[in-house]
């Protein structure tokens, strides 16, 4: 599993998932209730998706949601 460090990273993993299972961005977009220039804006980096949009696209793609997510480090001082 390799770690995503970028946007682009993150939406190289989406387009392969597609890729494999033969996915179509009408499909996706369908399956995730959602317009196809949406996805189509985000498989092309034209805007970053939401947290939630990218749960679900990983979920509809069956991609580990751990391999589609940067990890994230919170400064302790910064902590509640």
């Amino acid at each position: 599993m390799e770690k995503i460090t970028s946007y682009e990273q993150l939406v190289k993993i989406i387009r392969e998932a597609m890729n494999r299972r033969g996915v179509t961005q009408v499909e996706l977009a369908k399956g995730l209730n959602v317009r196809q220039p949406q996805i189509n804006r985000v498989l092309n980096l034209k805007n970053s998706p939401s947290i939630d949009l990218v749960f679900n696209m990983c979920n509809y793609l069956k991609v580990g949601l751990a391999a589609a997510c940067p990890t994230v480090s919170i400064n302790e001082a910064n902590a509640l």
